[in-house]
């Protein structure tokens, strides 16, 4: 089945979409919802509330996944971050996506990544560019953007600006553009709940409302714990093999992984601000992460241990996803 998967072709490509969605079947047959609640944003909120039939709900959740997969592909192949042009890290990120019963639902954390898959990728177009006044305003306004369904990403205003210091030489213009990118979505939101005289605003009852530092852990029973662990052996594998991702590859390429690896450190260090972080908030390192074991997948030389390595990583998934083991 990789085999298939490492062409990089339009049949390959289409063929993730019901691979997604069996992969995630178990949302549709079980088709429970989520609920508007007062720890999400008014836009998260206001998009569970159209789509609220359980089922819909699946279904847009596995599209999401489908088309940040395709992200996720078009990125790799577009900044060469892998020696092939290749389907495998999308598959494997759709793959991993669903380790977790919490990753099949449609969340805001789902919702959100989306935006900064597109920010990653615009990111890397600006190095070495003198002049990218578009890139980084648009990097800033799609970091705004996802920060309205998912309050953690205002901080990855943080990991965005330091990014495209590594790429590039960084001007004051760039720098208020970048700023004025970010604040724009939240400025027209609360424009938009003034124009309605909506009860609620973004400010008081969003921003000042989760802007806290919260060391609240999600190791909590045995379920954080087997979590902790396979997210550990993940990380561990990712940083033990740098020099085997970087090996032979031009400098803009090198730099562009090390891009990755920011972003995988502040997805784990971001867990301390969240208020009542979830397994969902994991979501956010399994894109760096799927990159990652890509390129261990396609380094292998013996095809069947790859094989038979991505076939054990589905029957895990099958298998949590089921309940035949419960944690």
């Amino acid at each position: 089945m990789l085999e298939f998967f490492k062409q990089n072709g339009f049949l390959s490509s289409l063929v993730l979409l019901p691979y997604a969605i069996l992969i995630r079947v178990n949302n549709l047959i079980t088709a429970k919802s989520i609920l508007p609640s007062e720890d999400y944003s008014g836009l998260a909120n206001s998009v569970l509330s159209t789509f609220s039939n359980p089922i819909l709900q699946g279904i847009i959740s596995s599209l999401l996944i489908y088309i940040q997969a395709l992200l996720i592909n078009r990125l790799v192949i577009k900044h060469r971050i892998t020696k092939e042009t290749t389907h495998i890290p999308g598959l494997l990120y759709i793959l991993l996506s669903a380790f977790l019963v919490d990753f099949l639902y449609l969340t805001p954390e789902l919702m959100s990544l989306t935006f900064i898959i597109i920010a990653t990728h615009i990111t890397m177009t600006t190095y070495n560019e003198k002049e990218a006044a578009g890139p980084v305003f648009s990097v800033g306004f799609l970091i705004g953007l996802s920060s309205l369904f998912y309050f953690t990403f205002y901080y990855y205003l943080i990991i965005g600006f330091l990014c495209l210091l590594i790429l590039k030489s960084i001007s004051l213009k760039d720098v208020i553009q970048f700023l004025i990118g970010v604040s724009l979505p939240t400025f027209f939101h609360s424009v938009w709940e003034y124009f309605i005289q909506s009860e609620t605003n973004i400010l008081p009852n969003y921003f000042i409302k989760n802007i806290n530092l919260d060391f609240t852990l999600l190791i909590q029973d045995l379920k954080g714990l087997i979590t902790a662990v396979i997210i550990g052996i993940f990380v561990l594998i990712a940083l033990g093999s740098y020099g085997r991702y970087s090996q032979q590859k031009p400098t803009s390429t090198q730099i562009k992984i090390d891009v990755l690896y920011w972003i995988s450190l502040f997805s784990l260090l971001s867990i301390i601000v969240v208020k009542t972080p979830g397994y969902e908030h994991i979501l956010l390192l399994i894109f760096p992460i799927s990159i990652f074991l890509s390129m261990n997948f396609l380094s292998m030389k013996n095809k069947i241990v790859a094989e038979i390595l991505h076939l054990f990583m589905i029957i895990f998934v099958i298998i949590i996803q089921f309940g035949l083991i419960e944690f």
